[in-house]
Order: C-alpha cells, then sequence, then structure tokens
C-alpha cells in the first residue's frame, strides 16, 4: 500500500465503482466499489481537507497490449486542513442525473393517432346519420393526431367558436361541423 499527500476534489458514483479524483499530478483518480471507503472520501472532500490516501497501485494490460495503471482507494487520514473546493452532492458524492430517452416521434404518432381515433368515434353520434361512415372517421382522427403532434406548446385559440368552421373551411373542409 502506498500513500499521497493529497485534496479530494470530487467523489462520483456510476453503477456500483465509485471514483475518488484529486490534486494530486499523479495519483489523479482512484477507484472503489466499497461505499464506506466513498464515504470517507467524501467527507474530507466536503470538509475541504488535505489528507494522507492510502491505496494499491494495480498495472493493468489490454489484449491488444496496451498498458495502464489502476489506483484502489484504500482510505484516507488527516492532515493540517488547507483549503479545497467542496462538492454539490449533498452527501459529497456525485452521482450522474437519470437520463430519459425522448418520445420517438413514431411513438409520438402513434400515441396522437390513438387518441384521434377515440375522439373520432366519441364524435360520431354527433355526427349527421349520412356521415357515420369509417372515411369520415378516419379523417376526424387524422385531423386530431395532426393537431396534436403538431400543436405549439404556445398555442393560442384562434377565437372559433364551438361547432363552428373554421373561415375559409380549413385544411379539412370535407369534414362536417
Amino acid at each position: 500500500m502506498e500513500t499521497v499527500d493529497a485534496t479530494i476534489e470530487k467523489v462520483e458514483q456510476t453503477g456500483d465503482w465509485f471514483s475518488v479524483f484529486t490534486n494530486d499530478p499523479t495519483v489523479k483518480k482512484l477507484t472503489t466499489m466499497r461505499e464506506d471507503l466513498a464515504g470517507q472520501a467524501a467527507s474530507f472532500r466536503l470538509k475541504g481537507i488535505r489528507g494522507r490516501i492510502k491505496f494499491t497501485p494495480k498495472q493493468r494490460q489490454a489484449a491488444d497490449g496496451r498498458v495502464w495503471q489502476n489506483y484502489y482507494f484504500e482510505g484516507v487520514e488527516e492532515l493540517p486542513a488547507e483549503a479545497a473546493s467542496n462538492g454539490s452532492g449533498i452527501d459529497g458524492i456525485d452521482r450522474p442525473a437519470p437520463t430519459t430517452r425522448k418520445t420517438d416521434p413514431e411513438d409520438a404518432w402513434r400515441m396522437a393517432l390513438s387518441v384521434g381515433a377515440k375522439l373520432a368515434v366519441e364524435t360520431m353520434p354527433l355526427m349527421p346519420p349520412d356521415a357515420r361512415d369509417f372515411g369520415t372517421q378516419k379523417r376526424i382522427a387524422l385531423a386530431w393526431a395532426d393537431f396534436i403532434v403538431g400543436t405549439p406548446r404556445d398555442f393560442e385559440d384562434e377565437g372559433i367558436p364551438f361547432g363552428q368552421a373554421p373561415a375559409g373551411g380549413g385544411p379539412d373542409s370535407d369534414i362536417p361541423y
């Protein structure tokens, strides 16, 4: 086991691994899977004090011949206090924010079309008897889906009274209102 005197500048978690970053020019990053050791490092980080960091160096070699040095964090002891930067995590450990995937446009269209189809069926009793056919319902469903997918968030009502067709008939002038 070796030691280095440094300030812990950052502690973060990725999966089961914790990374401890220091201000030492040689031993910049140490890793551990032990949460208790990560907590110890985070405590030093939050206090902003310099410490004697204990670590185990291990050289690794990839199958293609590349060689790198891993430093495994084994603990930290207190030294005289010095200024250091504290982190933003409440417990001193930075964790990446969970990422969410935006809705795929194809999925968004299918969802909007489903809502449009439901609205078209719900309006069927309001339609004149001669307009209660599948073709009309399909056009209404497509119009609703297009409206739902294509309407911007800052959409303002055009002031058209309910049940009245837009001036000029609009893009779906064949839909009875």
